[in-house]
């Protein structure tokens, strides 16, 4: 099996050699609700779209899901409404096994999360859903199992999902896992899912092969920054990580406590801004209602944060599903592995974001105006693509002695530059 690895500059991925964009589609629910025929379905047009990875909670979460009598739980009935942690339910991983079978078979590689944040006392979601916390042994018990179970799979895993470390004890369950994971699987590369402004402390940092980051959905005040921010803020930890931004807006996610839904717009914007700020490694995406696996006539448990899903089967063809599609053939059209994030526009507006290498510049600008540059562009060609139709444009410049001036485009969209060096 060619499994994903870390790359030689430790900022990207890499499989048989060849540079590996993480462009993850996120579908949590899997396995406890689908039925083979729909994960096939889902399978075949995320191929389509050329999507890599595939993002699922190892166990149904409890506090933001949509409630399905029919979904097939991972271990037994405790005789009081509640699970038996030390009971495992081998029909629910079996059906696992097979759907990550055909994942592999058809390209895909799998990020299995192991313990979410429901699972681990002392945390916000255990507060939420007491029934579902597991004693530590229990959890551990289970690590191994899945881990042993799913070795055939080249599985990557997150430890975690949606954690914020509260405790030392939150921290005990992830370094005990880390350490399952690397005694059974020990070329499975290991990160940690986190809840927007969590900092992973110091010695987790040591357990991971790579960062990621939640940019989460809530767009307004000082979250409106969160994709590029965080994204610069694992860039610059010490030692060097890929960087993956593991949740932006899920397409159609309400705005988080406010009025309105994501669209395809804030799914590129949030994916473009974190690529330029350092999340270079890849992107994941989600569409409201197909990481919950919800259908019509369902109760979910959490609209008001995310407002009211729609059925998996419409979120599934969400257009914005083909924004992180695009941005991985940008990547490698332009072989962009070895991008710096750059502060050279920091005197205009911080949405825009800019990274750079030797010989190429690529420049996200979420709407369309002038943009000063300080150095000159006489030895560049500019392919500018105006992203909502993700036409190629003309790019128009000025120079003058302090750098030069990318003109404003007469479109009404957010643009990219792709600026490469022509003369040398």
């Amino acid at each position: 099996m060619d499994r994903i690895c870390v790359d030689q500059a430790k900022r990207c991925f890499a499989q048989k050699g060849k540079p590996f964009f993480y462009l993850a589609d996120t579908l949590w629910m899997a396995f406890s609700k689908l039925e083979m025929n729909e994960w096939e379905e889902i399978l075949l047009l995320r191929r389509m779209q050329r999507f890599t990875v595939l993002q699922i909670s190892a166990l149904p979460i409890s506090h933001d899901n949509s409630q399905d009598k029919s979904a097939l739980a991972p271990f037994s009935p405790d005789g009081s409404g509640g699970w038996d942690f030390d009971t495992i339910n081998t029909a629910y991983f079996d059906k696992a096994c097979d759907m990550l079978g055909r994942a592999v078979e058809l390209g895909f590689t799998p990020c299995v999360h192991l313990l979410w944040a429901n699972y681990v006392p002392d945390t916000w979601a255990a507060a939420r859903s007491p029934d579902t916390v597991m004693p530590i042994e229990s959890a551990m018990h289970f690590v191994e199992y899945i881990v042993r179970r799913f070795l055939p799979y080249g599985v990557i895993y997150s430890l975690s999902g949606d954690t914020s470390f509260e405790t030392d004890r939150v921290c005990q369950y992830y370094r005990q896992a880390a350490g399952i994971v690397r005694t059974v699987d020990p070329e499975a590369l290991i990160t940690l899912h986190l809840q927007p402004h969590a900092d992973v402390p110091d010695d987790l940092c040591q357990l991971l092969d790579f960062y990621s980051f939640q940019g989460g959905h809530v767009r307004s005040g000082r979250d409106a920054s969160n994709q590029y921010r965080f994204a610069r803020y694992y860039w610059d930890k010490p030692g060097l990580k890929p960087v993956v931004n593991s949740e932006p807006p899920y397409d159609g996610h309400g705005y988080g406590f406010e009025y309105g839904r994501h669209s395809a717009f804030d799914v590129r914007r949030a994916i473009w801004q974190s690529l330029l700020s350092g999340a270079q490694a890849g992107a994941a995406y989600g569409a409201h209602g197909l990481w919950s696996m919800h259908r019509i006539g369902q109760r979910f448990n959490n609209t008001q944060f995310s407002g009211q899903p729609v059925d998996w089967r419409t979120a599934l063809r969400f257009e914005g599903a083909w924004e992180p599609s695009f941005a991985r053939e940008i990547f490698e059209r332009y072989n962009l592995n070895n991008l710096t994030p750059m502060d050279d526009l920091s005197s205009q507006n911080e949405s825009i974001r800019m990274a750079g290498s030797e010989n190429c510049f690529v420049l996200y600008a979420p709407y369309a105006c002038d943009i000063q540059l300080p150095f000159s562009l006489d030895a560049y060609e500019i392919d500018l693509f105006d992203m909502e139709s993700k036409r190629r444009l003309q790019a128009e410049t000025v120079n003058s002695e302090d750098g030069s001036t990318l003109l404003m485009p007469q479109v009404n969209s957010d643009m990219l530059y792709v600026i490469r060096r022509s003369k040398i």
